[in-house]
């Protein structure tokens, strides 16, 4: 569940050479059910479908054999894509997480192991990156093993980290593999401008699958990995996606797992690396002495877009508020109520005096393309947070009438329609908290980094062409977002609204386009809008 949306934001890489191969053989026909479809499968079977439900019934779950719970696929409204592969052979069951549900799933290709293309040799392997590593390789030269290796790496952590003297820390992640493992690819919040950026190495002669990436002191990312993802050699990126979400899973070295709650399984949580210097996650544990806040769901349907959307509602603990409180906007209100846990972060920040009383709104999207076209800049978008959402909440709550006290808050692109929703309506939003905005966008750009159709920074542009308004931002980007174009276009976006006199708090994160980086960001952003403090600490 949670992979998906994360997927959804990120670009991943694909496999790296392959041999040249015929195409995999899919099923003669689409296997289609409507309550449940089931699966009579090989190991290693890959199977790729797509099912369209009632908007209340959207997610899918997956059984095993032994009628275990295996995943579950979460989509909208529009219905859900899904990929996996079987991993035993035996009879598989996909049907709705509501019994009541009503909806058509079809599985569109059953791909055997034995059609799946199999990873070609490289040029030749490049000097091994780890110091570690090469101590290995010469162990191995004289006849050792890896059986130790194995176990400091368990007690390591998972991965090998070694400062390196530019400063930085190269990390390498790892995969003890068999002799069938075909390859294996890392799945992490940096972009990947080539398919085989992402892949592992094998060393020769070893079970030891390896791939070593630098990242800055003091980072904290969530990763997974992905063990003989069956990727076509021609295939499209978004098909190798696909074949990556299919088998991406948590590094079964690493014990530090992400999010804490052990319902979810394998492929629906995140390893983690937590380098030493780590900023600590202040306000994301719940805590018993703090008083939690109230939530209320309701659906409100916008004239502006012809569209239903639905929220929740946040309310302070504590009695009533005799003076209007301040509002926060959230959008994508599955990622921040679900992964970086916002109403424990406003229970906490409140119980601790480290921010006022706020209320607070999530936005839900109805649909990807929703997303897609509503949070990309979208005027209407924002009109309908001015003249319909805002009102719909006043009608709930006593919240504040003046646009200094309204904050637009979200991540990606919710980053980028905070920004626009203070551009369009300054009248309605008067503070902006940017998580990693996709400032990169442009009219007609599409997706991926900045400028690959049309010129990007098209906000800054925007800001720079119109009078200064009486807004305050909050921005920040990951150090590992340069390739994206997120980290430069947000530099630029500041560099603009500074120099048009704006209020503009600006910082860098050790780490990628990631909801744990945004766990640790987000409350910094509300103390920098409407804390104590002015200026938050880098």
């Amino acid at each position: 569940m949670l992979r998906l949306l994360l997927l959804a934001t990120c670009a991943w890489a694909a496999a790296g050479p392959l041999e040249a191969q015929p195409a995999p053989k899919p099923l003669a026909s689409a296997r289609q059910a409507d309550r449940e479809l089931r699966l009579d499968l090989q190991a290693g079977d890959y199977v790729r479908g797509r099912a369209e439900a009632a908007p209340d019934a959207s997610d899918l779950v997956l059984l095993g054999p032994a009628d275990e719970t295996i995943r579950t696929f979460r989509g909208s409204d529009r219905g859900v894509g899904f990929s996996f592969v079987a991993e035993r052979p035996g009879p598989y069951r996909l049907g709705w997480k509501a019994r009541a549900a009503k909806g058509t799933i079809t599985a569109t290709s059953i791909v055997h192991r034995a059609d799946q293309p199999r990873a070609g040799d490289r040029a030749g392997p490049a000097p091994l990156p780890s110091a570690r590593l090469r101590t290995l390789q010469a162990d191995l030269q004289r006849g050792g093993g890896t059986q130790a290796f194995w176990r400091e790496v368990v007690d390591g952590g998972g991965y090998l980290a070694e400062p390196t003297e530019g400063g930085q820390v190269r990390v390498t992640f790892l995969w003890r593999g068999t002799p069938d493992t075909r390859s294996v690819h890392l799945n992490w919040p940096v972009w990947a401008p080539r398919m085989d950026d992402n892949a592992f190495e094998h060393l020769a002669g070893s079970d030891v699958w390896y791939r070593t990436v630098l990242v800055p002191p003091g980072t904290r990312l969530t990763y997974q990995l992905a063990p003989d993802a069956p990727i076509g050699a021609d295939a499209p990126r978004s098909e190798r996606r696909d074949a990556l979400v299919a088998v991406s899973q948590t590094d079964p070295l690493n014990r530090k797992l992400w999010p804490a709650d052990p319902a979810l399984g394998r492929f629906d949580r995140y390893s983690v690396v937590e380098l030493e210097g780590a900023p600590p996650l202040r306000f994301a544990e719940p805590r018993p002495d703090a008083p939690r806040g109230a939530t209320q769901p309701f659906d409100l349907t916008s004239a502006a877009l012809a569209q239903r959307y639905s929220a929740v509602l946040y309310r302070p603990p504590g009695p009533p508020s005799a003076a209007p409180l301040p509002l926060l906007i959230v959008f994508d209100a599955d990622r921040y109520l679900e992964r970086i846990e916002a109403t424990t972060i406003l229970d906490n920040m409140i119980a601790q005096g480290a921010i006022p009383p706020v209320a607070a709104v999530f936005v839900a999207n109805p649909s990807a393309e929703t997303r897609a076209s509503h949070l990309a800049c979208n005027p209407k978008f924002s009109d309908f947070l001015a003249d319909e959402l805002i009102p719909a909440v006043r009608s709930r709550l006593p919240v504040t009438r003046e646009a200094a006290q309204v904050i637009a808050a979200g991540a990606s692109y919710g980053g980028l329609a905070a920004a626009c929703a203070a551009l369009h309506r300054p009248d309605a939003v008067g503070a902006v908290l940017s998580q990693s905005g996709s400032f990169w966008w442009a009219p007609g750009g599409g997706e991926g980094p900045a400028g690959s159709d049309s010129e990007p920074n098209w906000v800054a542009r925007a800001f720079a062409a119109r009078e200064r308004a009486p807004l305050r931002f909050y921005l920040n980007a990951g150090v590992l977002e340069a390739g994206s174009g997120i980290r430069d276009s947000t530099r630029t976006l500041r560099d603009v609204l500074r120099a048009k006199g704006y209020n503009v708090v600006h910082e860098e994160f050790a780490g990628g386009h990631d909801d744990l980086a945004w766990q640790e960001t987000f409350p910094r952003g509300l103390i920098a809008l409407i804390g104590s403090k002015t200026v938050v600490s880098p």
